[in-house]
Protein backbone atom coordinates (compact mmCIF):
# COMPACT_ATOMS: atom_id res chain seq x y z
CA UNK A 1 0.00 0.00 0.00
CA UNK A 2 2.88 2.35 1.11
CA UNK A 3 4.20 2.04 -3.18
CA UNK A 4 1.04 2.63 -4.42
CA UNK A 5 0.02 5.78 -2.00
CA UNK A 6 3.56 7.46 -3.12
CA UNK A 7 3.40 6.42 -6.53
CA UNK A 8 -0.50 8.32 -6.71
CA UNK A 9 1.54 11.74 -4.91
CA UNK A 10 4.40 11.57 -7.62
CA UNK A 11 2.10 11.34 -10.55
CA UNK A 12 -0.39 14.48 -8.47
CA UNK A 13 2.95 16.28 -8.15
CA UNK A 14 4.08 15.76 -11.92
CA UNK A 15 0.85 16.25 -12.92
CA UNK A 16 0.95 19.64 -11.03
CA UNK A 17 4.24 20.86 -12.28
CA UNK A 18 4.65 24.04 -14.87
CA UNK A 19 6.42 23.22 -18.05
CA UNK A 20 9.12 25.23 -19.38
CA UNK A 21 8.02 25.78 -22.68
CA UNK A 22 4.76 26.67 -22.54
CA UNK A 23 3.92 27.53 -18.14
CA UNK A 24 0.52 25.18 -18.15
CA UNK A 25 0.53 21.99 -15.99
CA UNK A 26 -0.28 18.59 -17.58
CA UNK A 27 -3.90 18.71 -16.14
CA UNK A 28 -4.10 22.32 -18.39
CA UNK A 29 -3.38 20.55 -21.27
CA UNK A 30 -5.34 17.60 -20.94
CA UNK A 31 -8.54 17.60 -23.14
CA UNK A 32 -11.91 17.88 -20.76
CA UNK A 33 -13.62 14.48 -21.27
CA UNK A 34 -17.49 14.53 -21.65
CA UNK A 35 -19.94 11.65 -21.81
CA UNK A 36 -21.49 14.61 -24.68
CA UNK A 37 -18.65 15.61 -26.43
CA UNK A 38 -19.97 17.08 -29.66
CA UNK A 39 -22.75 18.94 -27.51
CA UNK A 40 -20.15 20.31 -25.27
CA UNK A 41 -17.84 21.03 -28.47
CA UNK A 42 -20.79 22.81 -29.79
CA UNK A 43 -21.47 25.05 -26.64
CA UNK A 44 -17.74 25.93 -26.74
CA UNK A 45 -17.75 26.84 -30.18
CA UNK A 46 -20.95 29.23 -29.70
CA UNK A 47 -19.19 31.09 -26.60
CA UNK A 48 -16.04 31.55 -28.25
CA UNK A 49 -18.10 33.05 -31.38
CA UNK A 50 -20.56 34.94 -29.16
CA UNK A 51 -16.96 36.76 -27.48
CA UNK A 52 -15.13 37.16 -31.08
CA UNK A 53 -18.12 39.24 -31.86
CA UNK A 54 -18.22 41.59 -28.45
CA UNK A 55 -14.75 41.84 -29.20
CA UNK A 56 -15.40 43.04 -32.70
CA UNK A 57 -18.16 45.23 -30.87
CA UNK A 58 -15.48 46.78 -28.67
CA UNK A 59 -13.26 47.27 -31.41
CA UNK A 60 -15.71 48.97 -33.24
CA UNK A 61 -16.47 51.50 -30.47
CA UNK A 62 -12.66 51.83 -29.74
CA UNK A 63 -12.38 53.16 -33.56
CA UNK A 64 -15.49 55.36 -33.08
CA UNK A 65 -13.61 56.94 -30.02
CA UNK A 66 -10.39 57.08 -31.84
CA UNK A 67 -11.95 58.99 -34.69
CA UNK A 68 -13.49 61.49 -32.45
CA UNK A 69 -10.19 62.26 -30.74
CA UNK A 70 -8.11 62.26 -34.27
CA UNK A 71 -10.85 65.08 -35.31
CA UNK A 72 -10.59 66.83 -31.87
CA UNK A 73 -6.56 66.83 -32.05
CA UNK A 74 -6.99 68.37 -35.64
CA UNK A 75 -9.50 70.76 -34.95
CA UNK A 76 -7.14 72.47 -31.85
CA UNK A 77 -3.72 71.60 -34.12
CA UNK A 78 -5.42 73.79 -36.34
CA UNK A 79 -6.83 76.82 -33.70
CA UNK A 80 -3.25 76.37 -32.51
CA UNK A 81 -1.65 77.34 -35.83
CA UNK A 82 -4.11 79.73 -36.77
CA UNK A 83 -3.27 81.90 -33.34
CA UNK A 84 0.25 81.59 -33.82
CA UNK A 85 0.10 82.86 -37.40
CA UNK A 86 -2.05 85.99 -36.51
Amino acid sequence: MVGRTAARRALASSALERSSVTGMTAIDTTPVQSPDVDRSACERREILERTRHEVLARIAGLRGARDVLETKNDFYAGARRASEGA
